[in-house]
């Protein structure tokens, strides 16, 4: 509501719409997180870039606190007293210079990289090796956020997926990992389960010698018989 619509580029009324139908799900497949992010990120730093000092050994605030105060400031007639970027006066300022700054960043991005926008693209999840070797590491196609149920964010992330089902007749369970059965990379497994992980498919899992039907299946062994 504090942005200034009036002062808008075809590029940004255009950013500013698709924010304005976005739903909050960080879907892979939509542009709007990928315009969020991009505003949030700068709006952050913006806020708080007076207190980017080398002397200064303090985080900073976290993003919770900070909506509250923005939150403080568009609702009150009086100065919440802290920093210029967070008076009442300033604020619709800030916020509409930041969207803006947010806008070109995104287009820079489309322009750079050649790909459809969307936020799977954006945020571009990397499965790194263990040992940060670019060729042997690849990408997923993946929603979600840091602040998501999702928690994946471009290098980090959910690395074991699991649902467990406690039901009368023994536990059922499914998972799925951002990698494969393989560590040969020139193995077809190799990364045969990202695709998997990426689209939340996750695959049943076999308790040894919990369920009758693996007990009798010779070729499944126990470590500690007792």
């Amino acid at each position: 509501k504090l942005v200034g619509q009036s002062g808008l580029s075809d590029a940004e009324a255009k950013a500013f719409q698709i924010l304005t139908r976005w739903n909050f799900i960080n879907d892979g497949k939509a542009e709007g997180p990928a315009y969020f992010e991009a505003w949030w990120l700068e709006l952050h730093r913006t806020i708080w870039a007076e207190f980017n000092t080398d002397t200064l050994a303090l985080p900073r605030p976290s993003a919770f606190n900070t909506i509250r105060l923005i939150n403080r400031a568009a609702a009150e007639d009086k100065s919440l007293g802290l920093i210029a970027t967070l008076e009442k006066d300033n604020l619709a300022n800030t916020i509409t210079q930041t969207f803006k700054k947010s806008v070109a960043e995104v287009d820079k991005w489309k322009s750079e990289k050649k790909l459809e926008l969307n936020w799977a693209n954006y945020k571009g999840t990397y499965v790194e090796h263990l040992l940060r070797l670019a060729p042997l590491s690849n990408t997923a196609n993946n929603g979600g956020n840091r602040e998501s149920v999702n928690a994946t964010t471009r290098r980090t992330g959910p690395s074991w997926r699991m649902i467990v089902s406690l039901e009368k007749n023994g536990v059922k369970a499914w998972g799925v990992y951002p990698g494969g059965q393989s560590g040969n990379p020139g193995s077809k497994l190799y990364d045969n389960l990202i695709p998997a992980w990426e689209a939340a498919k996750p695959y049943p899992l076999a308790f040894f010698g919990l369920q009758e039907p693996y007990k009798k299946n010779s070729s499944l062994t126990k470590l500690n018989p007792q």
